[in-house]
């Protein structure tokens, strides 16, 4: 398992990636167009239309690499956890939930406008893209293995002033990944011979009612604002959650475990009394093992 100080490191590294592929895309998109050229003068629209193309698909990849960068570290840090494969899964989304300001920024205008973008990203685009990713790196970069026990789920992290952050944070995660898992398979049924032609009617079938009728055009982007709503939501989730994971290992015993008792003596205990204390701390930190440790309680 990938410890919380280690995996700041990759933090540092992803958005490291960040910055290079939005700030230094346009150094990385002339070099390109230089070599595509072999040293011939890149003038007219020759250079428009290869910075076109490389604007549109070149920073897909690099959002690609960036996606699948966070999930290995993600994956390292909840090795342990019961609940890796979710928490990978929804940080390579949170990612890919970043594309729409990863896109605009740093890019070939003419890539943004042949994409439908006029203007630059705003505040609330910038938020509600890269919120999702920020607030779960925040989250697994507090000592989550300090507040947690090893089969803990996210649902038991009690946030400040005892909201269900963990648990609203967590319905969040898994509503995410319900919903890619949902498109990615309409995608793949899409792809099928006979079946597929009859699937993508399905798909665009809500954006044909959209289109042809001015009421359902403005029930969708009521739709859109909801959405935006919930994103924000989540992100403040996320970051309570957080917040949670930091007090709560703050708050914890030197001995690392999580609600382990204080001896009230202050002189450590010794003989029964001190095997007592640490039964019960085993007992609050690992439930399954309580059945064993009174067993041996009562023997001795």
């Amino acid at each position: 398992m990938l410890k919380y100080e280690k995996f700041r490191l990759w933090i540092a590294a992803i958005v490291a990636l960040f910055a290079a592929g939005t700030f230094g895309f346009p150094y990385l998109l002339k070099a390109a167009i230089s070599m595509t050229m072999q040293g011939h003068p890149c003038t007219g629209g020759a250079c428009g239309a290869l910075g076109l193309y490389y604007g549109i698909y070149l920073k897909k990849w690099l959002l690609l690499l960036i996606a699948l960068v966070t999930a290995y570290a993600v994956w390292r840090r909840c090795r342990s956890s019961r609940e890796r494969i979710l928490l990978t899964a929804y940080a390579a989304l949170a990612v890919l939930a970043a594309k729409a300001a990863f896109t605009i920024m740093g890019n070939f205008w003419a890539a943004n406008f042949a994409l439908g973008i006029l203007g630059g990203p705003g505040v609330l685009l910038l938020a509600a893209s890269l919120g999702p990713l920020a607030a779960l790196l925040f989250f697994l970069s507090g000592p989550v293995e300090k507040v947690l026990p090893p089969d803990g789920k996210i649902s038991m992290i009690s946030g400040p002033l005892g909201l269900p952050s963990g648990r609203v944070y967590r319905a969040f995660i898994l509503l995410r990944v319900i919903l890619a898992g949902s498109l990615l398979a309409l995608a793949l049924l899409s792809k099928l011979p006979g079946l597929g032609i009859l699937v993508k009617q399905i798909m665009s079938l809500p954006l044909n009612i959209i289109l042809s009728n001015k009421d359902a055009l403005t029930v969708f982007m009521m739709i859109v604002k909801v959405v935006q709503v919930v994103t924000f939501v989540e992100i403040i989730s996320g970051i309570l959650a957080g917040i949670a994971v930091y007090q709560g290992a703050s708050s914890a015993p030197s001995s690392g475990r999580p609600g382990a008792p204080q001896d009230p003596s202050g002189t450590g205990g010794s003989g029964g009394h001190a095997g007592q204390t640490e039964n019960n701390g085993q007992d609050l930190a690992f439930p399954g093992h309580a059945s064993a440790c009174e067993g041996e309680t009562q023997g001795a």
